[in-house]
């Protein structure tokens, strides 16, 4: 049987409790207060340590409200404390075996609402809600700033992430779909990125009228290099000075404000506007500063519907016939001459005009400039600077060598030579 104990006044401990041999439990009475007792129940054989209250005294105690359980096989890390419910049932445990804290939901008591494990594969961690049953819930976690309002919100019902300036007036909210909204003081959506299937990025609101814009600053302090702006539509970029150096604006080309124009270059920055082909080469070249559109290819040209079936090759001169349409020429002074199809040796054509699809066969034809041209000089040797007609060799021209029959009837000028025979020599195109 336990021994007596002796007490110091106010009920404290100071003397100690003993159990003969055999015993299973051994009991400590270890405070007094008013009428309540406490006590620590200690079971021999399990190794589980209890602490119980009991407000009557002489009552044999029995298991309370805190125990502390030891692992028989280690009992060092295998320590175990639990603080009890009113029903002796876990509301909290601290277990040393698996490294973690557990906190129990009042009800169903099988499965812990709160969690804190170090001994897991990621790290320490953090887990709210959960359980089973009746007793199963979400998690949440709010952060009280200094007045005790909550700022900070974690839902896990909804998986949101809620940010507040004020009881009810939500400042950034992060929904579970990934989908960031982010409001004013008075509560207006102001910014929203999307998340769902259809992800994108919405600056300002129609719905509360107000339009969104994205400034992007330069490294030079307080100078902007990028303006969006969502009332007007327009983007401008700046240089280093804070210059407006290109403005794409869709309503400032025209008094109604229906036309779109491209704004290049400013006061102490002339603009340029370069476009490259596949090989990386300047093609086209609008130059502001000198006022002037450089063009990489020669000739100027405009698409012709082409009677004949068949492919007409670059170089072929062509003449017009009844209907509007060309074929290649087959006369000597054809008055009905054309031009020459664009597009043979390194001559390509710089502007083509009438450019369309159509069902019928349509080829380029040089009206002006430089182009490779299909010639015959068995008659007569081309110098450089003769002038140019139609020959009798289907699609050739020839030395235009009667000034009578030439007029009306010239193609061009030749720039290359050829003294004899058929061949391919660069010509300036000059209807006359």
């Amino acid at each position: 049987m336990p021994q007596p104990f002796r007490y110091h006044r106010r009920g404290r401990l100071t003397g100690s409790g003993l159990t003969r041999e055999g015993f299973r439990n051994i009991y400590f009475l270890l405070n007094t207060y008013y009428n309540l007792i406490s006590f620590l129940f200690v079971d021999v054989i399990s190794g589980r340590v209890q602490i119980k209250e009991e407000d009557t005294p002489g009552r044999p105690p029995i298991p309370g409200n805190i125990q502390i359980i030891l692992d028989p096989a280690d009992p060092v890390k295998g320590t175990v404390v639990e603080v009890l419910g009113k029903a002796s049932e876990s509301s909290i445990r601290l277990d040393g075996t698996n490294h973690d804290i557990r906190l129990y939901d009042a009800i169903s008591h099988d499965a812990s609402v709160v969690r804190i494990d170090t001994d897991t594969m990621e790290g320490a961690r953090l887990r709210l809600g959960g359980g089973s049953g009746v007793g199963k819930k979400s998690g949440f976690l709010s952060l009280l700033n200094k007045e005790g309002n909550r700022s900070v919100i974690l839902d896990g019902s909804t998986g949101k992430m809620v940010t507040q300036y004020s009881p009810g007036k939500e400042s950034i909210i992060v929904d579970a779909t990934g989908s960031i909204s982010i409001h004013n003081l008075i509560g207006q959506r102001t910014v929203y990125l999307a998340g769902n299937a259809f992800p994108g990025l919405v600056l300002g609101s129609d719905k509360d009228g107000f339009a969104g814009f994205i400034q992007i600053m330069s490294t030079q302090a307080d100078k902007q290099a990028i303006w969006m702006d969502g009332i007007g539509g327009s983007i401008s970029l700046y240089d280093g000075d804070a210059n407006e150096v290109l403005r794409l604006d869709p309503a400032a080309a025209a008094d109604d404000g229906k036309t779109s124009a491209l704004f290049l270059g400013a006061a102490t920055t002339p603009g340029k506007l370069v476009m490259r082909d596949r090989a990386g080469k300047d093609s086209i070249i609008m130059d502001g500063a000198q006022g002037d559109i450089f063009l990489n290819n020669a000739d100027c040209a405009e698409d012709f519907d082409v009677s004949e079936p068949g492919e007409m090759k670059p170089g072929t001169v062509m003449v017009i016939e009844e209907e509007g349409k060309l074929h290649q020429s087959m006369e000597a002074y054809d008055k009905k001459v054309a031009g020459v199809i664009s597009g043979a040796g390194d001559c390509k054509p710089g502007i083509v005009l009438d450019k369309k699809h159509s069902q019928v066969n349509r080829k380029a034809v040089a009206l002006m400039g430089k182009v490779y041209c299909k010639v015959d000089a068995q008659s007569s040797s081309i110098e450089v600077g003769d002038l140019l007609t139609t020959s009798s060799t289907p699609g050739h021209a020839m030395k235009a060598a009667d000034p009578l029959k030439s007029f009306g009837a010239v193609i061009g000028k030749a720039l290359r030579p050829l003294k004899t025979g058929k061949g391919l020599i660069p010509i300036l195109v000059a209807l006359q």
